[in-house]
C-alpha cells in the first residue's frame, strides 16, 4: 500500500492500493473505497428529496397493505372465513 507523502489541505486523501483508488478519512479514520463513497453521497441526496421520501412512505404502505391482505386471506384468519355459497348449496 502506497500513501502520499504530501496531504492536502482537506480532511481525506487518496491511498493506492493494487489499482484501486482508496480514500482514508483523517478526522475518523476510516478507509472507503472511493466507488462506495459515491453511492452513499448519492443515495444521502436521494434521501434528502421529499419527493423520495413521500415514494418511499407510499411504496410502503401499499406493500403493507398487501401483505397483510394475503396474511387475512390465505394465512391464519382464513381458517375462521366461511363460504356463503357452499352453505346454501343447490
Amino acid at each position: 500500500m502506497i500513501i502520499e507523502k504530501v496531504l492536502p489541505n482537506e480532511p481525506a486523501y487518496p491511498l493506492l492500493h493494487r489499482g484501486l483508488t482508496w480514500w482514508l478519512d483523517v478526522e475518523t479514520h476510516l478507509v472507503v473505497n472511493s466507488n462506495v463513497a459515491d453511492k452513499i453521497i448519492y443515495l444521502h441526496g436521494l434521501i434528502n428529496s421529499s419527493t423520495t421520501l413521500v415514494a418511499i412512505f407510499i411504496s410502503g404502505l401499499l406493500v403493507s397493505f398487501t401483505g397483510y391482505a394475503l396474511y387475512t386471506a390465505f394465512g391464519q384468519p382464513s381458517q375462521q372465513l366461511r363460504d356463503p355459497f357452499e352453505e346454501h348449496g343447490d
